[in-house]
């Protein structure tokens, strides 16, 4: 990486509160990003997987939505490369995260935060909390969704300067459709 590089991070941190935002999409080759059946885990090789990590250690947070979580158990942890893990952050409006999930059981040895609305149940936030795991509530969209700029403004309050985005469609949608992502990564299989 170039020293440019490095600078976009923390200039558009420091010129604007939110964090740089790195997309991260793995494709077939006809452009879907699941199998007919909708299974998305292993879309690309081990090569890509090993890039996904090194992506992973370069920044300060990690994301997915909550239908990647529900689908895939990720643990979203750099294991592949040498390097420190990222914040993982879920995106879950009504915390439907399992309490059994990879994420949230490994919450106290890896920072794991949960960006939800308002409306999101009390008592499994209080849940969440007790394992470890941080709860942000945030607005949501018109679309009943965690409003993407209000979360994005949350994370940047925390001091995430570059968060890596790994799925699903309805995450990265929406960060594109909001003109949110700073980079793509796309991985062809």
């Amino acid at each position: 990486r170039g020293a440019k590089d490095l600078v976009s991070r923390w200039e558009k941190f420091i010129t604007t509160g939110l964090p740089h935002v790195a997309v991260k999409l793995g494709l077939s080759l006809d452009g879907r990003i699941a199998t007919r059946t909708g299974a998305s885990k292993w879309v690309t090789g081990e090569e890509a997987r090993a890039k996904v990590h090194e992506l992973r250690a370069q920044c300060d947070a990690v994301a997915v939505g909550i239908g990647t979580v529900l689908a895939d158990d990720p643990r979203l942890t750099v294991r592949h490369v040498p390097g420190v893990h990222p914040i993982r952050v879920v995106f879950d409006t009504h915390l439907r995260i399992g309490l059994g999930s990879k994420l949230v059981t490994s919450a106290r040895d890896v920072p794991t935060w949960i960006l939800t609305g308002g409306d999101a149940p009390v008592d499994v936030e209080e849940s969440l909390l007790s394992l470890g795991v941080r709860v942000i509530r945030v607005p949501t969209s018109p679309e009943g969704r965690v409003d993407v700029q209000a979360a994005l403004e949350a994370l940047g309050a925390l001091n995430v300067v570059s968060l890596l985005a790994e799925g699903g469609a309805e995450l990265v949608g929406s960060l594109l459709a909001r003109e949110a992502a700073d980079e793509l990564h796309a991985f062809v299989a």
